[in-house]
């Protein structure tokens, strides 16, 4: 179960609410982002009931969480995340003045 989270946190609990939720082993991706919600995190689960457990029994009583939405992956139409390795990879070797031009 592919499961994307919106998360609303409390004013100055940000910081502390992302470094919890990457250090949870269901989320596989965490990002802080502009809008109406600060957090927006990725997790997958073994089930619907897993989800659930999680959303309600864990996210929700996190310190700092004062809004949660939650959305139900239920087809991956197209996912081209690898190009973001590749990026990280060339600009790590590259002269940080020089622009980095991705590949595939």
């Amino acid at each position: 179960m592919h499961t994307v989270f919106q998360i609303q946190s409390a004013p100055g609990t940000t910081d502390e609410l992302i470094e919890t939720l990457t250090a949870m082993p269901e989320m596989a991706y965490v990002y802080h982002v502009t809008g109406q919600f600060d957090i927006i995190a990725v997790g997958y689960f073994a089930s619907s009931e897993d989800m659930r457990r999680f959303s309600t029994e864990r996210l929700g009583h996190l310190r700092g969480v004062m809004e949660i939405r939650s959305v139900m992956v239920l087809r991956v139409a197209k996912r081209a995340h690898e190009w973001a390795r590749d990026i990280a990879s060339d600009d790590d070797s590259a002269d940080a003045d020089e622009p980095v031009t991705p590949t595939n």
